[in-house]
């Protein structure tokens, strides 16, 4: 009786926690396209900004050759109109190859660049890679 009152209780605390959660249609719903292109705005900068650090990294610590981008890029959001990915972010940036050489001193130049393009999925209010 004892074990029976424990898993009467754990049974309704998960399903009260599921039934506050909401269903996966309910998350879709709250998300419109305007308040999409604001996260993906925000996300995208911090996208961006996880980049530049790890190639900051990279060129503190030495590296022969290593990977810069841009300060500027381009974001598009795209409606696909389906349940449960409503949206998707693309996001466009340029990514510099730099190639250092050591002689009496370390100097650096760019050795390419090309355009990157990203792909995210909004899903459960959340940009996704």
């Amino acid at each position: 009786m004892k074990h029976l009152r424990a898993y009467t209780l754990l049974a309704s605390l998960l399903f009260s926690s599921l039934a506050a959660e909401g269903s996966e249609e309910d998350t879709v719903a709250t998300y419109n396209a305007e308040n999409a292109q604001l996260t993906l705005e925000t996300f995208a900068r911090g996208w961006m900004k996880k980049l530049r650090n790890a190639s900051e990294t990279e060129r503190v610590e030495g590296a022969v050759s290593y990977r810069g981008y841009s300060s500027r890029y381009k974001i598009e959001l795209k409606e696909t109109n389906k349940s449960p990915v409503p949206f998707i972010g693309v996001l466009q940036y340029q990514e510099h190859l730099v190639k250092c050489h050591r002689d009496k001193e370390v100097s650096c130049e760019r050795s390419g660049t090309h355009t990157v393009t990203e792909i995210f999925r909004f899903r459960n209010g959340r940009w996704l890679y």
